[in-house]
């Protein structure tokens, strides 16, 4: 894509990930389901469950990466997610067949009053579509019909008719009480998230990951309080901050007079979107 941009597929991703920490010693169990135990004097409890069988395992310090809802630590209050009022949620497909104008090489965004939806090629040559939709849309029209809606009012190409399976996501915006405790750390979404416009959910995931292997290193060495206390600060300025960009940019898309008004500068100015996208891919960069 121009600007330094790319779509990659989530699938293959994972699954690099995936082989990549197993490269480096880590054990992956799947399927498996983890929650999250008690504390003790120098360790922290997981219980993990994988083909039926219940091992507890002891670290000394626990990161929690379970993504949207955060079941891994449902029974701790401090470590819950509370979703935003009147959130969207996100509803996704993938698609064999679809209109020539979706070419490979591009990401299409369209914008309609009950939501966005953003298109791209995979690998494999599909189409993937992905949208943040209103509830009320979807539980009316369900997700093909929310999408096609979005779609139609944006003037984009619709659909073909073919069947695809779609799947949904909970609220797409959620904060966590804390995203540190004792010996645990939350990163990714299952420490709060922003309902994202392109894509930066990964991103912040990646930039978390990343950031909190710092304050793990001295937790593991010597656990002190003061370590979670200044993980939440460095979360604070770095990820919270960057998302008070997209909590600006999903609040002015459910204003039709701000989408309106936005469309208008575009199209005046189209290194205006420029701009954007490349801000957008130099702090993808440098996550």
């Amino acid at each position: 894509m121009d600007n330094g941009g790319f779509a990659v597929d989530r699938a293959q991703l994972d699954r690099a990930l995936v082989q990549y920490a197993q490269s480096l010693g880590v054990q992956f169990l799947s399927p498996a389901t983890a929650q999250l135990g008690q504390c003790r004097t120098n360790h922290r409890c997981v219980d993990v469950v994988s083909n039926s069988e219940t091992i507890t395992y002891r670290a000394a310090s626990v990161v929690i990466a379970s993504g949207l809802s955060n079941r891994v630590a449902a029974n701790y209050r401090e470590f819950r997610q509370t979703p935003a009022k009147n959130s969207r949620v996100g509803v996704e497909a993938v698609f064999e067949q679809f209109p020539d104008q979706y070419r490979a090489g591009e990401l299409n965004m369209a914008i309609g009053g009950q939501g966005y939806v953003g298109l791209t090629h995979i690998g494999d040559g599909r189409l993937h579509v992905a949208a943040a939709v209103d509830k009320v849309a979807l539980q009316r029209f369900g997700p093909r019909g929310t999408v096609e809606n979005v779609i139609r009012q944006s003037g984009a190409p619709g659909l073909l008719e073919v069947d695809a399976a779609w799947k949904g996501t909970p609220a797409l915006t959620a904060s966590a009480h804390s995203i540190a405790g004792d010996r645990v750390f939350l990163i990714g979404d299952a420490a709060g998230y922003v309902e994202p416009f392109t894509g930066e959910g990964i991103r912040w995931a990646l930039e978390s990951g990343s950031g909190v292997s710092t304050f793990l290193s001295s937790a593991v060495k010597n656990w002190c309080p003061s370590v979670a206390q200044d993980y939440r600060t460095w979360y604070r300025q770095t990820i919270a901050a960057q998302q008070k960009l997209c909590r600006r940019l999903t609040a002015g898309l459910k204003r039709p007079y701000l989408c309106w008004a936005a469309h208008q500068a575009l199209r005046m100015r189209p290194s205006l979107a420029d701009a954007i996208i490349k801000h957008l891919n130099h702090s993808a960069a440098n996550c």
